[in-house]
């Protein structure tokens, strides 16, 4: 749990974008004499003089993943899964999840031989030491989850934590529903 802690302070003091020295200096000098006389839109320009691109996208990010609600389709499968691969690359290791030991979750459908999964069924699979699954992680897989079902009303999306051989396994499971079967007309052909 140190390590974690520790991470996480690194991440927040490397959001501050001025690595000059000197002008770090100035800047905290201006805002100690005048940040009483400051009306809000000067401080907003202090305050973005302070940050990176990367620190607002981060906090962008963190009140779309909070607040997004998407309106589900009825596209394919393939699409869908596009699509979640998408917003798994675009939140984790960014508003959350950083418990998880991999920055990206490992892919599974049908083919693969880790896990017998049916035509219809993928896994998303990620690790996790056991002493860093909290409540924080929880949410955090819960919320993505809800947004992973917001995609298609034709998948169903759950996560469950799975301990083996010492290593806690997170696996979002995906399972595509369509509402209509679609059967295949096969004509014989005598010649």
């Amino acid at each position: 749990m140190e390590t974690y802690n520790l991470i996480h302070q690194f991440e927040h003091n490397s959001n501050y974008k001025n690595i000059n020295l000197e002008q770090n200096e100035n800047l905290a000098d201006l805002v100690h004499d005048n940040i009483e006389k400051m009306d809000k839109d000067e401080m907003k320009i202090i305050l973005n003089k302070c940050y990176s691109k990367d620190f607002y996208k981060k906090h962008l990010l963190i009140y779309e993943f909070k607040n997004l609600n998407l309106k589900p389709t009825n596209d394919t499968f393939e699409n869908f899964i596009k699509i979640a691969k998408k917003y798994l690359l675009r939140y984790n290791y960014v508003v959350g999840g950083y418990q998880l030991q991999d920055k990206q979750f490992r892919f599974y459908n049908y083919l693969t031989t880790d896990y017998n999964l049916k035509l219809n069924e993928i896994y998303f699979e990620n690790t996790v030491h056991k002493n860093l699954i909290d409540q924080k992680l929880k949410n955090y897989l819960e919320r993505l989850v809800s947004i992973l079902n917001s995609i298609n009303k034709k998948v169903k999306v759950k996560y469950s934590i799975k301990q083996k051989n010492n290593t806690n396994w997170v696996l979002i499971h995906c399972v595509f529903k369509p509402s209509k079967v679609n059967k295949i007309k096969t004509y014989e052909i005598s010649l």
